[in-house]
């Protein structure tokens, strides 16, 4: 008798415990929609109060893509013309371009300032990396830099790597074997497969 007794309490326990589960449960879930419902309901109002309905609302046009491919010319415009620009800054001043400073457009003004330092006004990547690594001088640019054609990996160690985007100029190419090549980079060694890159 004493069993039953007992018994029956816990399964008292188990259904007060498993109600009281789906209530939050339940609870919660309404709550999330009831959010969500609430916040739809705000960027409605918000539209009807600046005089835009909804349907005809569009997003703000987002600023054009440049080409930031290699040669850079007149026209080109992204992260590759900004480093451009910042070496410039960094190894002849501020006063070089002055008016839009490193802002990753190639206009008139980098023009300026590349014939200003008689340098070519197409910037191709060994170019370049001749700006990067020496003192403003194009004469013993090297040849057999690598430069990635498309997004791949960098290995340091077998199990450390890093993501490159395509055309970033990685180093000068140490030795080739098999699918993979060999460059150096700040005086250490790197690993890349050979078909993600070209050299120049």
């Amino acid at each position: 008798m004493e069993q039953q007794a007992n018994a029956a309490p816990q399964k008292s326990n188990k259904k007060k415990w498993l109600l009281l589960g789906l209530g939050v449960a339940i609870t919660g879930t309404l709550t999330f929609f009831g959010w969500r419902y609430m916040k739809s309901q705000k960027v409605e109002k918000l539209d009807e109060d600046n005089g835009v309905p909804e349907e005809n609302h569009t997003p703000p046009p987002s600023k054009p893509k440049g080409n930031d491919n290699w040669p850079l010319k007149q026209g080109s415009k992204g992260n590759n013309v900004k480093a451009l620009q910042q070496i410039l800054i960094g190894k002849y001043g501020k006063s070089i371009l002055p008016k839009y400073g490193a802002d990753g457009d190639f206009g008139s003004e980098t023009v300026a300032a590349l014939k200003k330092l008689a340098l070519p006004t197409d910037i191709d990547a060994a170019t370049f990396l001749k700006l990067v690594k020496g003192k403003g001088s194009l004469s013993g640019i090297r040849e057999n830099v690598l430069i990635t054609t498309q997004a791949t990996k960098v290995w340091k160690t077998p199990k450390e790597y890093v993501n490159v985007t395509a055309n970033v100029i990685l180093g000068p190419e140490v030795s080739k074997k098999g699918n993979y090549s060999v460059f150096s980079n700040d005086g250490q060694h790197f690993i890349v497969r050979s078909t993600d890159t070209k050299t120049i």
